[in-house]
């Protein structure tokens, strides 16, 4: 828990590292080289940018690309109600999981998570939230059908007037049986508002036990935090010790230059790790440089370096030895943080290469006319995307130019996906019949040369 704080400050930093712009470019592909593999991440979105196609491929040492796995998100009103995992095999796509959302006045309710195997499905776990005064109270993790009634997890919160969280309580055990309570104190600074110190508490058997207190300073000249110090109870001695150290720095723009991060052991802080952050000219993120104490001097272990920037964003990302790490220059796997969109994600490689777009739906080759179908991007590499919050798609059937019908599906379950991977470059029209009667059409272009 008071890890993922850490991890959340830092993001906040790295979001700030680049510019945002209303009309920025989207990803569309990535292309990560992983120890000796490489692989591909292609994504398609919708009209409200919302992602809604993941598609991983496997990219052989001859640049042939071969499917592995498959995320769908459908949305309904800008909400998603179902999130959709397959896997390819022997030729075909199999469904694995599925999380499956309600909502109500666009407030999440309840998500349902269900394991699928040879088409048969398990609810493993069922996530109800409870709400007062439009403020999420309780969040009770259900094993298996929310019918059953054994809540194994359950969360509750307290806020301030301000509607800042006060109080996280956890209670675990099956069934709520055997019970072990978890609980988390948020202070506070009277003036700032900012969070002063998060305290860490466990309760077995009606015994409240302190076992880890955060604590937070801050520049008060302009709120950037400066360090987060963590606490550890001492149950022998009844106090609390110092445990670990993070410490930020700024450049005069404010952006983060550089994190330390230490261990204390008997009546000293020993630092353990550095992170140095460079910058051009524009304030754009150049490189991360991570540093170890040796024979008592700060080293170069590695290095990710951000370049390529188009748009305010980084193209390339490689995470590179230094000297004291391995081979100077050589890639090394690595967990590299990067931009996607306004989301910021981790994925571990040693290489990352972007590619943006700023046409979300791509349909250059299409009309639309009444009874022609929406469908993008046309021209593709043979996936295509129908927008499942336009259509409900019954059933499509696909035809060369010769009026031969190639291939048809009838959509058993809601998908906006249709996979022409298998045909070979040209010119081909989908016939597409609606849940409420519509016959719609398009001319569709698979061109893998694009």
């Amino acid at each position: 828990m008071l890890k993922a704080v850490f991890i959340s400050f830092f993001f906040i930093f790295f979001f700030n590292t680049f510019l945002n712009s209303e009309n920025k470019a989207l990803v569309r592909e990535i292309v990560a080289h992983e120890n000796d593999s490489v692989f591909r991440y292609c994504y398609f979105f919708d009209d409200n940018k919302n992602k809604v196609v993941e598609n991983k491929y496997y990219v052989s040492d001859n640049n042939v690309s071969y499917p592995l796995l498959r995320t769908e998100w459908i949305y309904e009103t800008n909400n998603c109600v179902l999130m959709r995992k397959q896997k390819w095999q022997e030729g075909n796509w199999e469904t694995t999981y599925l999380i499956e959302s309600e909502y109500l006045n666009n407030i999440k309710q309840k998500e349902k998570y269900i394991a699928v195997s040879k088409k048969a499905e398990r609810i493993e776990k069922t996530i109800v939230n409870k709400y007062e005064n439009g403020k999420l109270s309780q969040v009770n993790n259900n094993r298996g059908a929310e019918a059953e009634h054994i809540i194994d997890q359950s969360a509750s919160y307290d806020y301030d007037s301000s509607n800042r969280v006060l109080n996280m309580q956890i209670d675990a055990g099956p069934g709520l049986g055997n019970q072990f309570q978890q609980n988390f104190q948020y202070m506070y600074h009277k003036i700032t508002g900012t969070l002063d110190s998060l305290l860490y508490q466990e309760k077995k058997q009606g015994t409240v036990t302190d076992r880890q207190l955060s604590l937070f300073y801050y520049d008060k000249n302009n709120g950037n935090l400066l360090a987060q110090v963590q606490k550890k109870w001492d149950v022998t001695t009844s106090k609390w010790e110092s445990f670990t150290k993070s410490e930020f720095s700024y450049n005069i723009n404010g952006k983060l230059v550089q994190e330390i991060y230490s261990g204390f052991s008997g009546y000293f802080w020993n630092a353990i790790m550095r992170y140095d952050y460079n910058y051009d000219q524009r304030g754009l993120l150049q490189s991360k440089i991570m540093y170890q104490p040796i024979y008592r001097q700060w080293r170069k272990i590695y290095t990710i370096e951000y370049s390529n920037i188009e748009n305010d964003q980084p193209n390339l990302m490689e995470s590179k030895y230094n000297f004291w790490g391995g081979n100077t220059g050589e890639y090394v796997n690595n967990f590299i943080p990067y931009y996607f969109n306004d989301e910021i994600s981790i994925m571990e490689a040693n290489r990352l290469e972007l590619k943006y777009t700023t046409d979300i739906t791509v349909v250059t080759n299409s009309s639309f006319d009444t009874g022609w179908l929406k469908i993008y991007p046309n021209p593709s590499n043979g996936v295509f995307y129908i927008n499942t919050q336009n259509y409900y798609i019954e059933s499509w059937e696909v035809f060369n130019v010769n009026g031969i019908r190639l291939k048809g599906d009838v959509n058993h379950f809601r998908t906006g996906v249709v996979d022409l991977t298998e045909f070979p470059d040209g010119i081909y029209m989908i016939k597409a019949t609606t849940s409420d009667n519509q016959l719609l059409k398009q001319k569709i272009i698979i061109n893998r040369n694009q």
